[in-house]
């Protein structure tokens, strides 16, 4: 199932309304907690610039911080618990965190010296229509019993011309498991980063590429009944003429001092 839209809160609304009035199905995790699930739901956003939930009354201050972790790749858990303590779930060992999204994406290299972030924009400087610009977050290394297990599989960057014939730059990020409340507010902005970062790397070589779409397909979308009343409240907020400012504050603030100031590891 598809949604698409112009700003991340009239989709978040619609994922909202399928989940709590219409799921496709209802499941217990392994702690017996009830689950209204949507199976390969997806979403695309036209203008990323949108992409904060802001009906959802989220913590902007955990997800500034959420962006500092990750973009500066720290593998220990005290430098993200104490934003929140969420984390001290995560971890396996009580110290470290091995699914830093930054961390794998920017910091970690391969055995051909590769970060994947450094791959996928070499592949689409080596041919700019290529289909090999990925980058992968889940590996075989994850396939063990584990509370740290990344929720994100890969992301997929794609060149390809626009209805007007000018190449714009689109994003796929694929889940196997995306919670509406506590996860995807949060997940989004952040690919929207890694998003618009490779857009600047490549204007660098095509000045003319423009930011293209932010797609977005999760394996398992669903919602813990614990939080269906509070996701109803946010089905009762509406936008207002000052949303788009709000949201384009936000970018700004939260977003681009990462994607034009490059990222470094702050926490080696």
């Amino acid at each position: 199932m598809g949604y698409k839209g112009n700003d991340f809160n009239s989709i978040y609304k619609s994922i909202a309304r399928r989940l709590l009035y219409n799921p496709e199905y209802i499941i217990q995790n392994k702690k017996k907690e009830i689950l209204h699930e949507i199976i390969d739901a997806s979403f695309s956003l036209y203008d990323p610039v949108r992409c904060f939930a802001t009906i959802r009354n989220m913590s902007f201050t955990y997800l500034t911080g959420e962006i500092h972790f990750y973009v500066g790749g720290s593998p220990f858990l005290k430098d993200i618990a104490c934003y929140s303590k969420f984390w001290e779930k995560v971890t396996d060992d009580g110290r470290t965190i091995n699914s830093n999204y930054g961390k794998l994406l920017l910091h970690d290299r391969n055995h051909h010296n590769y970060t994947q972030f450094e791959y996928a924009r070499d592949m689409l400087l080596k041919n700019k229509d290529s289909k090999k610009a990925v980058m992968t977050i889940y590996s075989r290394e994850n396939a063990h019993a584990s509370n740290d297990n990344p929720c994100t599989m890969y992301l997929q960057f794609f060149i390809r011309p626009r209805y007007d014939g000018k190449d714009k730059l689109d994003i796929y990020v694929k889940m196997r498991s995306s919670d509406i409340w506590f996860g995807l507010p949060y997940d989004v902005p952040f690919f929207v980063l890694i998003h618009h970062m490779m857009w600047n790397e490549l204007k660098k070589t095509y000045p003319d590429l423009l930011w293209g779409i932010y797609h977005h397909q999760a394996g398992s979308m669903h919602l813990y009944e614990r939080n269906t009343e509070k996701l109803k409240e946010c089905l009762c907020e509406g936008e207002t003429p000052d949303d788009f400012e709000k949201q384009e504050s936000l970018f700004k603030e939260i977003i681009e001092p990462y994607s034009k100031g490059g990222y470094k590891n702050e926490f080696s």
